[in-house]
């Protein structure tokens, strides 16, 4: 499958003029960005889409502060993968043929691997590493 390519909080334009496409290892990394960039419940199909992190800028970086954050990123990365899967089986229920055609190996979460936040100055960077079922391994950054 593939997906549109986002650049800088816009449609990314080809030289031709045709919106770019993002596939493999850079999709899943667009998109679990925008799950973690997106406030919740602005998907009315999907309301568990995005995620409460941009509440949480400003408060104080105490442990606690610093734990929630970390929750919050593992819930949001929790839905994303549940919602691959309700997906894949969708697909999988039209045939095989769909499926394959839409879920390529590196598109598919198999491990998630870590969710670290480190305190960067006055900001918060957490990054979340993902591999896929074909074995690429996706690093996912924030900056709070």
């Amino acid at each position: 499958m593939y997906g549109l390519k986002v650049a800088e909080g816009d449609l990314a334009v080809r030289g031709d003029g045709n919106i770019s496409e993002v596939r493999g290892a850079e999709r899943l990394r667009q998109e679990l960005s925008h799950w973690l960039l997106e406030p919740v419940g602005t998907d009315t199909l999907y309301p568990r889409f995005g995620s409460m992190l941009d509440g949480m800028v400003g408060s104080p970086m105490l442990p606690e502060y610093i734990s929630e954050v970390r929750t919050e990123v593992g819930r949001v990365v929790t839905n994303y993968v549940e919602y691959q899967k309700r997906m894949m089986n969708a697909d999988r229920e039209r045939g095989a043929a769909l499926f394959l055609e839409n879920w390529p190996d590196d598109e598919i979460v198999d491990t998630v691997d870590g969710i670290a936040v480190e305190n960067v100055a006055d900001r918060l960077l957490v990054t979340v590493k993902l591999t896929t079922v074909a074995g690429t391994r996706v690093a996912v950054s924030r900056q709070l």
